[in-house]
Formats: C-alpha cells, sequence, structure tokens
C-alpha cells in the first residue's frame, strides 16, 4: 500500500506516534522544504605577490603587448583564481489546496477528515464499490473517529502537551504528510489520475473523478487482499474502537493519575483488542489508579 495511504489513514489514529512519524520523517528528508540559505561567495584565492625586481637585462621590452592567443597570467605567471559560484536554491514546492477539484487535493480532504474523525467528509472522497469495501471502510472510518476523540479528551485532561505522551505529536504528523502530498506529483488521463510520491519506491496512488470532483477508490486502500483477511482485519478495528472509548470514558471519568499512566492504559487495551480472541472485548479496568486530588 502506498504511504500516501498509509499516511492518510495513521493521521486520524493514535498510530502516529508509533509508526506515521517514522515513515513522514523520511519523506521530509527526501524533498526540500526550505530552500537552504544562500552563503555570500568568499573569495579563497591568496592576493598576487609583488612583481619580482628585475635587472635591466630581464625587463620586459618596451612597446605594446604582443598579440596572438596566448592565454592571460597574473603577474606571478599563475592562471587567474575561478570565479566561486553558488549552487541554485530547489524550486519552492507548490501548496496543493485542500479540494477534491485536483487528485492530491482529494487526498488532503481524505487525511484532514481522518484527523478530526468526520467519518461524512470521508465517505465523501472515498469511492465505495461493494459490501466488503463498505464494511471495511466502516471499520476505518469508526477507527479514525474513535481516535479523533482519544486526542480531544486526552487534550481536555492533561493539556497539549500531555496529550502527546498518549497521541503523540499529531500536529506535526498531519504536516508531514501534506507536505508529503505537496511533494508528490500527478499524472492526469481524463477521469483518472495517478499520484507518485516523491520516494520513487513507493506505489502510486490511482484515483477517479466523478461529477467533477477527484475521489480515492477503496480498492487503493486494501488492494487485492483476501476476503477473509479483510473480514479479520475490520473485526480487529472494531475492537480497536471499542477499546478506544473505554479509554476515552476512563479520561474523562479522571481514572488516571498521569499522561504516562493513561498512555499504558491504552496500549495495552490496544494491545488486547488486536490480540483478543474473536468475539470477546478488551479489557476495560484502568492500569493506574488516579492520584489524589
Amino acid at each position: 500500500m502506498s504511504r500516501l495511504i498509509l499516511l492518510s489513514i495513521c493521521a486520524g489514529s493514535l498510530w502516529i506516534s508509533l509508526t506515521t512519524t517514522a515513515a513522514t520523517a523520511e519523506l521530509l528528508t527526501a524533498g526540500a522544504i526550505e530552500s537552504p540559505p544562500v552563503r555570500e561567495p568568499v573569495d579563497s584565492a591568496e592576493p598576487a605577490a609583488p612583481p619580482a625586481q628585475q635587472s635591466p637585462a630581464e625587463a620586459p621590452p618596451s612597446g605594446p603587448p604582443p598579440t596572438g592567443d596566448a592565454p592571460s597570467a597574473t603577474s606571478s605567471g599563475e592562471a587567474p583564481p575561478a570565479e566561486p559560484s553558488t549552487p541554485p536554491a530547489p524550486a519552492p514546492v507548490q501548496v496543493v489546496p485542500m479540494d477534491q477539484s485536483t487528485p492530491r487535493g482529494a487526498l488532503k480532504v481524505m487525511t484532514q477528515a481522518l484527523e478530526d474523525g468526520n467519518a461524512e467528509l470521508a465517505r465523501r472522497v472515498l469511492l465505495i464499490e461493494s459490501d466488503e469495501q463498505e464494511r471495511w471502510a466502516e471499520a476505518m472510518l469508526s477507527l479514525a473517529s474513535a481516535g479523533a476523540e482519544v486526542k480531544r479528551v486526552s487534550v481536555a485532561r492533561f493539556g497539549e502537551e500531555g496529550a502527546k505522551a498518549i497521541v503523540g505529536d499529531t500536529a506535526m504528523a498531519i504536516a508531514m504528510a501534506m507536505g508529503a502530498i505537496d511533494r508528490s506529483t500527478e499524472e492526469l488521463d481524463g477521469e483518472r489520475a495517478i499520484v507518485r510520491s516523491a520516494d520513487s519506491q513507493e506505489a502510486p496512488v490511482e484515483l477517479v473523478r466523478r461529477d467533477g470532483l477527484w475521489r480515492l477508490p477503496m480498492k487503493a486502500i486494501i488492494g487485492d487482499a483476501d476476503p477473509e483477511v479483510l473480514r479479520e482485519t475490520a473485526q480487529r478495528m472494531v475492537r480497536q474502537v471499542t477499546a478506544m472509548r473505554s479509554f476515552t470514558a476512563d479520561v474523562s471519568a479522571d481514572k488516571f493519575a498521569s499522561p504516562g499512566d493513561a498512555a499504558q492504559a491504552l496500549q495495552l487495551r490496544m494491545v488486547q483488542a488486536v490480540f483478543a480472541p474473536e468475539g470477546q472485548s478488551p479489557a476495560t479496568q484502568p492500569s493506574s489508579p488516579a492520584g489524589p486530588g
């Protein structure tokens, strides 16, 4: 799966602090976000030595200098120093508007929708063409919404900095995701488009245009995965949503003494949700009681 799609999915979930930051850091360093500072040229050539004293026998003949194609030289007999040059600064990255009028703009809309937990807006971008895709999309969007709620209650309880221990630096992650989309390229072919990451090793993303708006097919996310694998993955996401919702309830009830306690509890519940037997809900007890006051 393309990292552009992974960035969009992860931007609205709790995996930002675990996987997305590392992935987007690679894309960040792969392209030039800011032009490097231009240094003033420094002439490193040493000043020419004064002409040596010459005897009358060695003095050059008077009169006009000789003509011809002989190269010019300094009085010391050396060629003049080359002028120092400054490498050209890379072209600035064009910021793509966040709307569905362009393929990359549609990816930005999707990224922001998942970050905000806005399932309705995300559905306007997704192109769902089967019942299996619908089930997977519903689970994915529920996960994004639950992740956004975890962030909201964590910030309300522990503040912006404290919440980073729980959900990671989401502001940095979303900025990196948007920057990765800005640095990508798009190739239009009628009602279809290919978006290619600045990382040449990443698979391209295909989008389609419907009624004048660019859409992201669910197939671009799930690929040709086996239906059974998709079913298991969707069930795992549903269990993760349950774990997140129980966690947000506990945070709102002030059951964790510190951001570290809350982060540890959430990590435990998410692991339990991933590996729990089918049909079994993850544990919901807080791992650390709240301190006094």
